[in-house]
């Protein structure tokens, strides 16, 4: 998960997910298990299924990657 802007102050969260071969989920199934499992204010306004996520040589997950394409393909900019 991670924030990315909002026209209000503070920020929304989105979520990018990486869903095993075959595995077949749909937006709401998501948001219904964030509701079950997190506060209201952290369950995802936006959600991706992505194949992969921008990594570093290490492997390490760029959240700051993640945040520039999130805030270019939502209009957020």
């Amino acid at each position: 998960m991670l924030g990315v802007p909002d026209k209000s102050p503070g920020e929304e969260v989105a979520a990018w997910i990486k869903l095993e071969e075959g595995v077949d989920v749909s937006e709401k199934d998501i948001i219904r298990y964030c509701g079950e499992k997190l506060p209201d204010t952290q369950i995802p306004r936006y959600i991706k299924s992505v194949k992969e996520s921008p990594v570093t040589p290490l492997g390490k997950v760029q959240k700051f990657k993640m945040r520039e394409i999130a805030i270019k393909e939502y209009g957020l900019e």
